[in-house]
């Protein structure tokens, strides 16, 4: 069973690889699905369905916008709609190309955590059993582009 579903576009998909590294790196035992990436769901599966799963057995649930157009996402709305319809509150990570304002709704009227709200970032993934004593997630939160998410990992 997968405690924390990671949301993401398309595009962003580097950003969110890298999002599900930080939070595996700084927690013993969580596990993370990530519809986009190799261990989540296997070669050969009805990916519709293991993504169901996973929203339907998840403790844990983060959207990671990384645009505007992200937020007018019909699958990411889906995903957001179906675990706030099992009574879990959506984790929304907005990173640095998008301002709370520009968020339509329905996603404009949850709240939404933006890059420079380390508090309750911190507190957010402290509940989900995740740390980050060396800010990584705020680091990856300012990447604009996929072709800076490199730089992160050094960083």
């Amino acid at each position: 069973m997968h405690s924390v579903f990671v949301s993401h576009s398309s595009p962003a998909i580097k950003r969110a690889v890298r999002f599900k590294e930080l939070m595996e790196q700084g927690s013993s035992g969580v596990h993370v699905f990530l519809s986009s990436d190799w261990d989540s769901i296997r070669s050969g599966a009805i990916w519709v369905g293991e993504i169901e799963r996973a929203l339907s057995c998840c403790k844990h649930f983060i959207a990671l916008l990384t645009s505007v157009d992200d937020a007018r996402s019909p699958w990411m709305n889906y995903e957001i709609g179906y675990v706030r319809g099992r009574g879990i509150l959506p984790r929304i990570f907005l990173f640095d190309s998008i301002t709370a304002s520009e968020v339509q709704y329905p996603l404009g009227m949850l709240h939404l955590i933006c890059p420079g709200n380390t508090n309750r970032r911190m507190g957010d993934l402290h509940e989900m059993g995740i740390s980050d004593p060396e800010n990584r997630f705020a680091k990856l939160l300012y990447v604009r582009s996929e072709a800076e998410v490199d730089a992160t990992r050094t960083a």
